[in-house]
């Protein structure tokens, strides 16, 4: 994805949960896990600039 922040905001726009801090650098790549408005964790990815 583009924008791991813009992603997270989307997600809680839609009633899901950020759990969690973003985590890894611009340069490896950045997650963060979240879960959906049913229950279902998962993580979103931001690739790194290397």
């Amino acid at each position: 994805m583009a924008d791991l922040e813009q992603s997270l905001e989307r997600v809680t726009a839609m009633g899901g949960r950020v759990l969690g801090t973003i985590r890894g650098s611009a340069k490896t790549g950045r997650s963060c896990f979240i879960e959906d408005p049913s229950g279902t964790a998962c993580a979103l990815y931001q690739s790194g600039s290397d």
